[in-house]
């Protein structure tokens, strides 16, 4: 089992993330437009084929959400998630970045996609010693539709996070690392609404659709330190730079068009995107009367 908690458990929540790598947090719910938005675009695509690789076929992707579906934004900084990010990447960062993003529509027939975790695209850093570094991403997919083992609720191996690496740096693809048993491997059942939130480290994977006519869908959501590249890059996917000034300020920055510290992100003249000046080390070395030549 995977525990569940209300959205107001904060400290139950953290606490469960960090015991068990992996926690349901209860009643976030479900924008209606956004729903109705996905069921439009998805009706519109075609659903994968299966060519025996990492991803499953018969499964529907849509990437750029952020630009494809304004009425997820609400979603992308619920005040809950937000909450929760404060206490386990917060203390590791000045500020925490969207990291990737999706829809993912699992349909009958679809197979059990291949257990992996989210922070092996940071290979060089998979020491698997938590205590000699940090949480790297926090991922989450909010139950669009109900996530039941028949449909291919999101499949978690409990505890995995904190499984130690073989060679220093092993993937959850390496020969030498240690593979789950069917027992360790758990389907996260929940209701739409719901939002299943997992650690960077925890092994986790699509599951099987057994069932003849139920889809599963999920929105899926990741975020990292600031101070790492994002998976998806998120100023070419949230849109043309006029389309993304309209979008609400916390949108915008978690879409890193917003400076990392002392100067993580500068575009020109020492400011960011949006033109906000450098408050970090950058801009008390340079002095507030001094400014660079834009026209270099």
């Amino acid at each position: 089992m995977i525990p569940a908690f209300e959205k107001n458990q904060v400290d139950d929540i953290v606490n469960a993330f960090n015991k068990y790598g992996a926690v349901v947090v209860k009643g976030m719910g479900v924008n209606p437009q956004l729903r109705k938005e996905i069921t439009e675009v998805l009706n519109q695509i075609e659903p994968s084929v299966d060519e025996g690789g990492f991803f499953a076929g018969h499964t529907k992707r849509v990437a750029s959400i952020v630009r494809r579906f304004p009425s997820c934004h609400q979603h992308v900084a619920h005040p809950a998630t937000m909450t929760i990010l404060d206490k386990i990447l917060k203390p590791n960062c000045s500020d925490y970045q969207f990291h990737a993003s999706g829809i993912l529509a699992i349909q009958p027939g679809a197979r059990e996609q291949t257990l992996h975790r989210e922070e092996d695209t940071f290979f060089s850093m998979q020491k698997r010693d938590m205590k000699n570094r940090p949480t790297l991403i926090v991922a989450t997919m909010l139950a669009i539709t109900d996530f039941t083992k028949e449909n291919g609720a999101t499949l978690i191996v409990p505890g995995s996070h904190k499984w130690p690496a073989v060679d220093g740096k092993s993937s959850s693809f390496s020969p030498q690392a240690r593979k789950a048993t069917p027992e360790e491997v758990v389907s996260a059942e929940m209701k739409a609404g719901d939002m299943l939130i997992w650690h960077g480290l925890t092994l986790h994977a699509g599951g099987a659709n057994t069932t003849k006519d139920v889809d599963r869908e999920g929105l899926i959501m990741t975020y990292s330190l600031g101070w790492l590249r994002t998976e998806e890059n998120f100023h070419l996917s949230s849109g043309t730079f006029e389309q993304v000034k309209t979008y609400p300020k916390i949108i915008r920055e978690l879409c890193g068009y917003k400076m990392h510290g002392g100067g993580l992100g500068f575009y020109d003249d020492m400011r960011d995107v949006m033109g906000a000046k450098s408050p970090g080390i950058f801009g008390t070395l340079i002095g507030s009367n001094q400014t660079t030549n834009s026209k270099l």
